[in-house]
């Protein structure tokens, strides 16, 4: 059983709330992530999907790939991801491919949709997502990883307000 840091995660909740008033213009979703190895973060990020104009710039995406770079390989063992939202199946199958020991998430899915609802002619604003959980991805991958879901839950919500 891993027992989370909370530690990790508010420098993943950091990550988001930097992210989010630095690149404001950009109307970026206050998201963060960092890649923890032996007890020290080695690589961390905010969302990047509409600063760089790259649907895989997904803050847990950015942070796995610059994990790779610094550790000179694509394979993250003893590594574990830190998100302050559930990942989507793109960002879980990644943690998986560079077969990180494990997934440690905030807000769920459900949270959320809650949250991005689209306002009337508001389409730009939505949130799109895959209706498919990051455990669902995790257990069906080779090899499986854990998954701690709902950690630090309230801090990581209350993200979704500096969008909106």
């Amino acid at each position: 059983m891993y027992n989370p840091s909370k530690k990790f995660m508010l420098v993943a909740i950091q990550n988001a709330k930097k992210n989010n008033r630095v690149y404001k213009k950009f109307d970026e979703f206050a998201i963060g992530a960092v890649i923890v190895c032996d007890n020290k973060i080695i690589a961390q990020s905010g969302n990047r999907y509409k600063i760089d104009g790259f649907p895989q710039g997904h803050a847990e995406m950015v942070a796995i790939q610059k994990a790779c770079n610094k550790s000179g390989t694509s394979h993250l063992h003893k590594c574990v991801l830190y998100t302050t939202n559930e990942p989507c199946p793109m960002c879980a199958t990644a943690a998986v491919i560079a077969e990180l020991d494990g997934i440690v998430y905030g807000a769920n899915k459900k949270d959320m949709r809650r949250y991005w609802t689209v306002e009337e002619g508001e389409t730009s604003k939505q949130y799109k997502q895959t209706n498919i959980s990051c455990e669902e991805v995790l257990k069906r991958s080779n090899p499986t990883l854990f998954v701690v879901k709902d950690f630090m839950r309230k801090e990581c919500k209350e993200l979704f307000n500096l969008y909106k």
